[in-house]
Formats: C-alpha cells, sequence, structure tokens
C-alpha cells in the first residue's frame, strides 16, 4: 500500500513539475484543427522501430514497463492489430497479445516514408510523466523543417475527448494479480501537415513519448 500510495505522488509531482504553462499557442498545436478521414490513408509499419511494450499481457507483466516503474496498460482485446477509426483519425494498431514490443520511446528514429502527395500526418501517442512540447523534424530531398508538436500525459483531462482514441486502466502483476494504479489512462491523436515530398520524420529525444501508430492522410 505504501509503495502505491509513493508511486502516485510521485508521478503528481513530477507530472506538475515537467507540465509547462499552456499558453495560446501550445493549445493551438494540440488541436491542429478539423480534418475529415476518407478512404485515402496509408498506415506507416512501425514494428522495426519499436523499442518499447506498454501493454500488459492478459495474465502476465509480459515484460511491460511504460513509466519505467513496471507500470503499463491493462491488456485490451479491442486494440490488438485492430483499425481504429473516427470522421478524426484512423489508425492500425500494432498487435499487442505477443511478447513483441508494441510501441516507439522516442530517441530520435529516423521513421522512413512514402510522400505520395498525402498532406497530413496523424501520430497516436502518449507521454508518461507529464506534458511534453517536442519539435519533429521533417526531411526533405532539399530541406529540414521542425515542427513543435504537443503530446499529453496518459492521465491527462485537459483534452479534447474526440482526440482521445482509447482509454483504459494502467496497473502490474504481483504474485499473479493484477494491481491497479490508474483507473483511467489514455492514448491521444494528433495531427500535423506534411512537407511537400517530405520523405523522413525524426522523432524527439524523449523517452518519456511513446508512439503507437502513424497514418497518412
Amino acid at each position: 500500500m505504501l509503495a502505491f500510495l509513493y508511486e502516485e505522488t510521485l508521478r503528481k509531482i513530477q507530472s506538475f513539475v515537467k507540465n509547462p504553462l499552456k499558453n495560446g499557442n501550445y493549445t493551438e498545436l494540440k488541436s491542429s484543427g478539423k480534418i475529415t478521414i476518407n478512404n485515402k490513408v496509408k498506415y506507416i509499419e512501425l514494428q522495426q522501430y519499436f523499442n518499447n511494450k506498454a501493454f500488459l499481457g492478459e495474465n502476465s507483466n509480459n515484460n511491460a514497463d511504460l513509466t519505467y516503474m513496471n507500470e503499463a496498460f491493462c491488456f485490451s482485446k479491442k486494440l490488438s492489430g485492430k483499425i481504429l477509426s473516427s470522421n478524426k483519425f484512423n489508425y492500425k494498431f500494432p498487435l499487442i497479445d505477443t511478447n513483441y514490443n508494441d510501441n516507439i520511446k522516442c530517441e530520435k528514429q529516423e521513421i522512413k516514408i512514402a510522400y505520395s502527395g498525402y498532406k497530413n500526418l496523424f501520430i497516436l501517442a502518449c507521454s508518461v510523466w507529464g506534458n511534453y512540447y517536442e519539435n519533429f523534424l521533417f526531411k526533405t530531398d532539399s530541406k529540414i523543417i521542425s515542427k513543435k508538436i504537443w503530446i499529453d500525459d496518459i492521465t491527462s483531462t485537459s483534452v479534447d475527448a474526440t482526440n482521445i482514441v482509447w482509454s483504459g486502466q494502467t496497473g502490474f502483476f504481483k504474485n499473479g494479480i493484477l494491481k491497479i494504479i490508474a483507473e483511467k489512462a489514455n492514448l491521444f491523436s494528433y495531427i500535423v501537415s506534411l512537407p511537400e515530398k517530405v520523405q523522413s520524420i525524426q522523432l524527439p529525444n524523449n523517452p518519456n513519448i511513446h508512439i503507437f501508430a502513424l497514418s497518412l492522410a
């Protein structure tokens, strides 16, 4: 019990310290505009870049650790390998019912993409230990364009509900029993316009940011 209270207190303290004040610019970049998704969607294959496991197994920890304190999202059959879509987003979620990694912990990975005229990048992501406002680098054949994107903490409540793709619990297994830490933890959708002829995207160097899927539309 004391360990649980300690972890919850530590989360709140670190979140308070690391969350910058939200001014008008930040709010604008969090909500990148209303874009209607049509059938022309390309899912970017990310498995080769995955370096973290954020979802527990159905009955075990499965080496999952989202927060670096053995806390992870609880298993969900509704997510594993499924298409998640609305009029504001469309993603293909990775498989989570295996021992393999299921997300990218951001450490300046460079994601190759085939541009083919797509105008927008959709990012399915979350952060831990606070909200972050980080640079993503978009590389074309002639220049590098930096765009700052706000990524919300899994427990953030100041978010447009339509940008929440999924909500679940976090926890860990101890002696075969699931211990819940957060009753509600979220994954969020973010939209950013793509520069013309973009060839790759370099992620920020912030391992507290986790990316689960990318789509082009």
